[in-house]
């Protein structure tokens, strides 16, 4: 998923963590997650693969984490380098992020605390994850353009978004996109992952989004009101929001 791209901009330095004590090893490239009782050693294998999928070692260096469960809640804790103050706030917007993904994805949406840690798993700074962040919902891939469907979205009308929008040729097969479809009420809710730079740059380019929606509404949406949002850190920020009706 193209939000997933916005992990590599994580601001965390891999750092040499020797394995004694810190529980069981599951690795793969630069990548390595150390787990204890009760996590599983699916949960493990689970939570390497999220990393491995999102590209998480695509940047040098070794990338460290420990997966505990402590409390009725789990921990993921990640070792960065410096003081977590000194973490830019995008950084930390995307390692929220990345928590939202390991608890929906690896851990069936139980509660996880991200610990930001020095280079002996000694937690610096603790981040509550929100509920719910990082649950896009089930997906449907339309060459490499990803179509995540929430709750109360049948997947008939997935698929219908879906087809119109790979006839629109946003979905094409050489570029990855990432919308997500949703409801309330009656309003169905498309979020469009965008780079905010480029609608900076180019105003155009939201009137482009407003002229898409307007053919979703009448070739898709059975001419349902429409709410469009163009979001950016995986689609968890959205900064523009517009109603087609």
């Amino acid at each position: 998923m193209h939000r997933r791209s916005h992990l590599l901009l994580i601001l965390i330095v891999a750092l040499a963590v020797g394995c004694q004590g810190y529980g069981k090893k599951f690795s793969e490239g630069n990548i390595e997650v150390y787990t204890k009782p009760p996590v599983t050693d699916a949960e493990g294998t689970k939570l390497l693969k999220l990393l491995v999928d999102t590209k998480f070692g695509a940047t040098p260096g070794r990338k460290t984490l420990q997966l505990l469960k402590k409390d009725g809640h789990y921990q993921l804790r990640m070792v960065i380098k410096g003081k977590p103050k000194d973490v830019a706030p995008a950084a930390l917007q995307s390692l929220t992020l990345l928590g939202g993904l390991v608890a929906n994805q690896v851990l069936d949406g139980a509660e996880v605390k991200l610990h930001l840690c020095n280079n002996r798993l000694k937690t610096k700074k603790v981040i509550d994850i929100p509920k719910g962040l990082g649950d896009f919902g089930k997906k449907l891939m339309f060459g490499k353009g990803e179509l995540y469907y929430k709750k109360g979205i049948e997947k008939a009308e997935a698929q219908k978004l879906g087809v119109a929008l790979k006839q629109l040729r946003y979905f094409a097969a050489d570029r990855t996109t990432s919308v997500q479809m949703g409801k309330e009420g009656a309003v169905y809710v498309l979020k469009f992952e965008v780079d905010k730079k480029l609608l900076d740059k180019k105003p155009a380019v939201v009137q482009a989004f407003q002229q898409m929606g307007s053919a979703l509404r009448k070739d898709a949406l059975n001419n349902a009101p429409v709410k469009m949002k163009l979001c950016t850190g995986g689609l968890a920020t959205c900064f523009k929001t517009f109603e087609i009706q």
